[in-house]
């Protein structure tokens, strides 16, 4: 999907929030990387804002990535341990702040907090930079990607982007 932009943007930081319920797990392989969100602007290496993966059972952790500014395939990646179950509704909420060069994953189930964590940003001169043409955003996978698993049955809703020019 399409996020567009009047113009060209210069931010210090980035929000993005959405809600989403998990649907069955890949039957052939249930840890697999099902997606949350990748939002990006133009292609993967350098210009991914967030690269958002829950894996299930036996793995069972969130998995976060980005690639803003970087060379080649280069990332900052972190995950951490949490229980997700089947048919639960869960709120993500993702904090690219490029001035403290910080980028925060949370996932809460209600007032239940299953993810908070925090990875290094690496946007240049720590402005975040979205062009004119926008962001785009996935939601899920499909099937016949790479190593990521179809998120068939997973529903999202609530998408919200929030961008703070700097």
């Amino acid at each position: 999907m399409s996020i567009p932009v009047a113009h060209a943007l210069e931010l210090k930081k980035m929000v993005i929030e959405l809600d989403f319920t998990i649907g069955a797990w890949y039957p052939n392989n249930t840890s697999g990387p099902h997606a949350i969100i990748w939002l990006h602007r133009g292609k993967y290496g350098t210009d991914t804002f967030a690269n958002v993966n829950l894996h299930g059972p036996t793995k069972n952790k969130l998995r976060s990535n980005q690639n803003i500014d970087l060379p080649g395939k280069d990332y900052t990646i972190g995950d951490q341990g949490g229980t997700y179950e089947v048919g639960h509704t869960y709120h993500f909420r993702y904090v690219y702040d490029a001035v403290t060069q910080k980028v925060r994953s949370i996932i809460t189930e209600g007032s239940r907090v299953v993810n908070d964590f925090t990875i290094g940003g690496t946007a240049r001169n720590h402005i975040l930079n979205v062009p004119a043409k926008g962001l785009t955003a996935v939601l899920g996978h499909r099937s016949g990607q790479a190593f990521e698993v179809p998120s068939w049955g997973w529903t999202y809703s609530n998408l919200r982007v929030e961008m703070t020019p700097r």
